[in-house]
Formats: structure tokens, sequence, C-alpha cells
């Protein structure tokens, strides 16, 4: 006699009223539903985690607002703005805005002997603050640029 059908004939119980399942059935039924839901759970917990330390990143990268021109929605490379002293003032007076800074974008493509690797070069302001990315920064340290190049 196979061993699941051993187990299905003991756990199930055969009274004179008609057939029942066995209290450890119940048990073992309820254990697996609990079981099921709590990893439900975690894996709902996880992936809301995940999702939150992307938007972190993305956020922390980029900003929650980038002004940019109408043209640069259709291109990879981002066409200059003129964001002069005065936009910037603007800007910073806005109520909510923290901080404001130029940045520019240029893509490129690197050749390997198997494939194409994609790049994106963000370039910085002198004034642009640098904690997010040195707080993520792996290896090496980030390099000290001044409004005289040095």
């Amino acid at each position: 006699m196979p061993l699941s059908l051993y187990i299905a004939r003991r756990l199930h119980a055969h009274r004179a009223v008609g057939r029942r399942v066995s209290l450890s059935a119940m048990r073992i039924a309820t254990a697996g539903v609990a079981v099921g839901v709590a990893v439900m759970l975690v894996s709902v917990a996880v992936v809301l985690g995940f999702k939150g330390e992307i938007r972190q990143k993305v956020v922390g990268m980029t900003g929650q607002v980038r002004v940019m021109s109408y043209e640069s929605r259709f291109s990879p490379d981002l066409r200059p703005v003129a964001a002069g002293d005065s936009l910037l003032r603007v800007l910073r007076g806005v109520e909510g805005v923290a901080r404001a800074s130029r940045y520019g974008v240029a893509s490129g493509l690197i050749k390997t002997d198997s494939a194409f690797l994609a790049l994106a070069f963000n370039g910085l302001d002198a004034d642009h603050d640098t904690t997010f990315l040195a707080a993520h920064l792996v290896r090496g340290r980030l390099p000290r640029f001044g409004r005289d190049g040095g």
C-alpha cells in the first residue's frame, strides 16, 4: 500500500454517522493555511521594502523634480537648459524645494568582445550636494572640484 494512501486512510476516521475528518487532519490543514498566509505577508513586505529602497535611490540620484527641455523627451542625451543663477534663485525660493542644482547627462556605448554596454555619464555642478553619492560610494572617493577647477 502506498504511503500517501496509508496516511489518508489513517487520518480519515470512519464513524457510524458518516465520514468525518479527524482532528489531526484539521490541525495540519489549519497550520498549512497559516504558514501560507505568513509566507505571503513576508513576501509582500519584502517587495514593498525593495520598492521603497529603489525609490529612495532613484530620488537620491536624480531628485524628485527635473527641469529639462521639451526635446529631451525623445533623446537619450539631455538637451541643455539655460539655467542661470537667477533661475536657480527662483527655484530655491519655491516653498518645499530643499535644493536646486545644475546637472548634465550624456549617454554612450562600450563594446566588449561579446557585447555592448550602455553608459550614462552624469555631470554635476560644483555646488551640487554630494552627500547621497558619498553615502552610497562603494570604493574610492568623490573628486573635489571647485569653481576654480582645483
